[in-house]
């Protein structure tokens, strides 16, 4: 299974976030509020708004949330998918 989701380049950073968020919650078919895990367990959410939000657009930061891998791309694209190592 696969989600993808597109924050805005020139938005807020809280944006890159959300829309992490947002892909999250798609993936497992739940509210962004009903998610397990906070996201912040999982990464520096600091780290992550500071290098996308002024990032090169061909940057990336790949990370692992429960059964998923993260994609979020510095063009503003968020990719989930299953963790097929985890299994």
């Amino acid at each position: 299974m696969r989600t993808q989701a597109r924050f805005s380049t020139e938005g807020h950073p809280d944006e890159i976030l959300h829309t992490v968020l947002t892909a999250l919650s798609a993936a497992e078919n739940v509210g962004v509020a009903s998610l397990d895990l906070p996201l912040f367990d999982v990464i520096d959410s600091g780290a992550l708004e500071q290098l996308l939000g002024n990032a090169d657009r061909r940057i990336s930061v790949t990370f692992p949330y429960e059964q998923w891998v993260v994609k979020a791309h510095g063009d503003g694209a968020v990719e989930v998918r299953e963790n097929t190592e985890t299994r």
